[in-house]
């Protein structure tokens, strides 16, 4: 008993122990302080039991003591709790935390293919790194794996992304519990841009490339190609996730609402999910021309109890990867074998923009609220466009000028490439598409060509 007394005593020679009451007078918890023996600043710990709070005291006296002795460096224990933790995790605990903390932007989870794509990344760095602990993961080590071999460009960047967030997330307190773990992010080495997609290289479609495209395509779902370049720009998700109910034909607009999806873990049968942002959630303008053959589609469908527009052979709803298919077949036939049904939304932004549509309504129609998006990935340079349009701006301007004509050696009656309702031969036209339904309408009137 005495032995404990002089204990008590000497702890409260050294630090205090506070007991934190609630308003009923119970205690809440104890908080252990003391001074730093090197700057003079409160270290504290809050402890559930007191007998804890006297014990870590104890313990904190006698590093104190060592340190005045000069036996050892005193380091505050919230240091000494990071390099403990960081000794011990690995790079694959901590990569797991990523995956399971990431977020979106807007502060919401990663689901389906999102969620997919991050864990595939992050594996390939496991692979790698996973069984390394984080502090033998050097500037060193990284730099030989990044001038390593990798599966291609698009991997390595992704890849190079998620292992410098990692260990940027190591050297910060955002998960709480001891971090930061690292003092410096290994990862000091540039990330390497955005390798140009070769989709870039791929031009808008014509009015003859879509018109053959949609017949090459099966009944069920070639009512798509249509609706995906000239109502929405639509991603391959959105367009199987139409519904009839989408459809206004009085007020002549289609609602973009959902995308199709497997659920949160991208698993399980194909369901109705969310679109891929907010601003993906739109209403578009369906033009007058492609009402009837979108009634004809609805009232032709095989389940009509079904709310969904385009049905699969087997199941209620259109499958992306069934849509994918019949589209990389298509585009064979169709004399355009490098097109996506990506290039459908690139061709639907490039000609509403070059038949006069603002970047505010391109942003609008294809549900993307972002313009350097829009301009980088889903507007194309046409050159036949381009030098019309040239050849328009040069007799504009020396029709000011007769001397500027006469330098230009330009006749005054004459229209350098061609005047502004001339459609160059060979370049995407939105009024040959129009044509293209017109005539498509007629020969489904017909009997001629089925629809379905």
């Amino acid at each position: 008993m005495a032995e404990d007394a002089g204990r008590a005593d000497r702890r409260r020679r050294f630090g205090t122990v506070i007991a934190r009451r609630r308003g009923d007078g119970s205690v809440s918890a104890y908080l252990a302080r003391y001074s730093s023996p090197v700057d003079g600043r409160r270290v504290q710990r809050s402890f559930g039991v007191r007998a804890d709070a006297d014990a870590w005291l104890h313990d904190e006296e006698m590093l104190v003591e060592l340190s005045r002795r000069g036996v050892q460096e005193w380091v505050h224990p919230t240091v000494r709790e990071r390099r403990r933790k960081a000794v011990e995790m690995t790079f694959g605990e901590l990569a797991d935390l990523y995956v399971q903390s990431h977020r979106r932007r807007d502060g919401s989870a990663l689901r389906g293919g999102s969620l997919r794509n991050l864990r595939t990344d992050v594996r390939h760095l496991k692979d790698v790194f996973g069984g390394c602990r984080l502090t033998d993961i050097t500037p060193e080590r990284v730099s030989e794996w990044y001038f390593g071999e990798h599966d291609g460009q698009w991997v390595f960047q992704r890849c190079c992304q998620r292992l410098k967030a990692i260990m940027e997330l190591a050297c910060s307190d955002r998960l709480g519990a001891g971090m930061p773990l690292l003092e410096h992010n290994p990862f000091i080495l540039p990330v390497p841009p955005d390798p140009e997609p070769r989709s870039w290289s791929v031009p808008p479609l014509t009015g003859g490339q879509v018109a053959a495209l949609y017949e090459a395509m099966p009944e069920y779902d070639r009512l798509s190609v249509l609706l995906a370049v000239l109502v929405g720009g639509m991603r391959i998700g959105e367009a199987c996730a139409l519904t009839v109910d989408d459809f206004d034909f009085d007020a002549c607009t289609m609602e973009v609402n959902h995308s199709v999806c497997r659920g949160d873990e991208d698993a399980g049968p194909l369901r109705l999910g969310p679109v891929k942002s907010r601003h993906s959630k739109r209403v578009c303008v369906l033009p007058s021309v492609l009402v009837p053959l979108v009634r004809e589609h609805i009232e032709t469908r095989r389940d009509q109890d079904s709310p969904y527009v385009f049905q699969g052979a087997h199941t209620p709803i259109l499958a992306p990867t069934t849509l994918g298919k019949h589209f990389r077949k298509a585009r064979e036939e169709a004399g355009c074998p490098d097109a996506t049904f990506r290039t459908l939304r690139v061709t639907h932004t490039t000609l509403l923009m070059q038949a006069g549509g603002t970047l505010r309504e391109a942003m609008d129609s294809i549900g993307d609220s972002t313009q350097q998006v829009v301009l980088r990935h889903y507007t194309r340079t046409i050159p036949e466009h381009q030098r019309a349009v040239v050849g328009r701006m040069t007799v504009a301007m020396a029709g000011q000028s007769e001397q500027l004509q006469r330098i230009l050696r330009i006749p005054a009656d004459s229209e350098v490439g061609g005047s502004a309702g001339t459609v160059v031969p060979g370049m995407p036209d939105i009024t040959a598409l129009m044509r293209v339904l017109s005539l498509l309408q007629e020969r489904v009137s017909a009997g001629a060509l089925p629809v379905s």
